[in-house]
Order: C-alpha cells, then structure tokens, then sequence
C-alpha cells in the first residue's frame, strides 16, 4: 500500500470517528454544568429553574439523538445543553436567597 493511500484511509477514518467522538465530549461537557448548576441548588433558586430544567431536557435529548447516531445533532443539544445549565448555575450563584 503505497504512503498516498495509507494517509487517505486514516484521514477517511478520523471522519468517520469524529461525529461519536465530538458528541459524547459535549455531552459529558454539559453533564458537568447540569451537576454544578445542581451543587449550586439550580433547580431551587428563582429565575434559575427554568434555565436549569431546560438544560435537563436539552441534555436527555442529546442522548436520546446520540442513541441513533444522529451525531450533529446530539452535539447541538449538548451544547445548548451547557450553555442553559452555565446560565442557570451564573443565576443560581447570584442569588443564593432567593430559593423557592
């Protein structure tokens, strides 16, 4: 096998690895601002819960999408995923008395 077809196949198989891959990264990413948004009480706080439970949804859905190997997907919701449970967890932060 020549070096030109050799770099072609790991080059073709890195592509095909790069959608699970991504994907389970940004879902552990956004597992891990779930469960900090949670430490901070998230879940309790007002004008957090909304983001929070949200975050939940987005996250369950990443995993759901995953399942079937709809990769671009998964990674969109893990990503807004994150990005509810960081909003949630800044808000939970700021007002810690403010807890249901």
């Amino acid at each position: 096998m020549s070096l030109k077809k050799l770099a072609s196949l790991i080059v073709l198989i890195s592509a095909f690895g790069c959608g699970p891959v991504e994907s389970t990264s940004v879902i552990l990413d956004a597992e891990a601002a779930c469960a900090k948004a949670e430490i901070e009480h998230a879940d309790k706080v007002q004008g957090a819960a909304y983001y929070y439970f949200a975050a939940e949804q987005y996250l369950d859905k990443a995993k759901e999408e995953q399942g079937y190997s709809d990769f671009e997907i998964a990674i969109d919701y893990g990503r807004r995923a994150k990005k509810l449970a960081d909003k949630a967890r800044s808000i939970a932060i700021a007002n810690p008395k403010s807890s249901q």
